[in-house]
């Protein structure tokens, strides 16, 4: 189940060493390090399952480079609201409106003292609420799905389609280096 699984994750994360890093020198090292880390993290999640958790935070942080995973080690572009007393580092972004007309805006990502805390963090906000859903579909290992549940959460203001094809590309060079 879900919540099982996710609290599972929850626990491992929350107790996992603050000596978890990412290599972002290379994608090949990108996925080396994210592979190491949820072997520790996150066992019981299947190969394809872990192979999309690394995509998510390839893509997402190209490939480790972003100011939010450089300054923040935060992997997944995890945002704060306004009000959250919670680190944060503002960032630019993009933001997509219905149409599909992006606009540059400036974001409030999300600050974690340690890969291990982002995770964590990120792990949580899977378990409950509108990514659920997105949660069920990493665990049952399907890609297409999982995005498809974290835009109708929210997750993402990119049309799907977009998100969708990039993405895939993405997980496709963490398959191929996945065994390196």
């Amino acid at each position: 189940a879900a919540g099982g699984a996710g609290g599972g994750v929850l626990f491992l994360a929350s107790r996992a060493s603050g000596s978890l890093r990412v290599d972002s020198s290379t994608p090949e090292g990108f996925v080396r390090s994210g592979r190491d880390a949820l072997g520790v993290v996150a066992p019981h999640l299947s190969t394809l399952a872990q192979q999309i958790v690394v995509a998510h935070a390839a893509f997402e942080s190209g490939w480790g480079k972003s100011i939010p995973a450089r300054l923040g080690a935060n992997l997944f572009n995890v945002t704060r609201a306004r009000g959250d007393s919670r680190p944060v580092i503002e960032s630019g972004d993009q933001e997509c409106d219905a149409a599909g007309v992006c606009r540059p805006i400036v974001q409030r990502f999300a600050k974690y003292g340690s890969v291990a805390e982002g995770l964590a963090d990120y792990f949580r906000l899977l378990s409950g609420g509108r990514y659920a859903p997105a949660l069920r579909a990493l665990e049952a290992g399907d890609s297409t799905l999982f995005v498809t549940r974290l835009r109708e959460g929210g997750y993402f203001t990119l049309p799907l389609s977009d998100y969708q094809t990039r993405f895939a590309g993405v997980l496709a060079g963490v398959k191929k280096r996945w065994a390196s």
